[in-house]
């Protein structure tokens, strides 16, 4: 499975807390919440901000 089909189909992340995220995301959202994060990064929930920034990470390493 390479890196855009496992974006579509979503992906669990675990957080630093132990907590399993379950993100499901077509390609192009993934991408304007990563446009978006910076912006928007205050009023996101600490979970959230941990996932997307996991998936940023992820996306940076390919």
């Amino acid at each position: 499975m390479n890196e855009e089909n496992s974006l579509r189909q979503g992906r669990k992340l675990k957080t630093e807390s132990g907590v399993i995220v379950g993100i499901y995301l077509k390609l192009e959202t993934y991408k304007r919440i990563k446009a978006k994060a910076e912006i928007k990064y205050t009023s996101m929930s600490a979970i959230v901000r941990q996932a997307i920034g996991k998936m940023i990470e992820a996306e940076e390493k390919v």
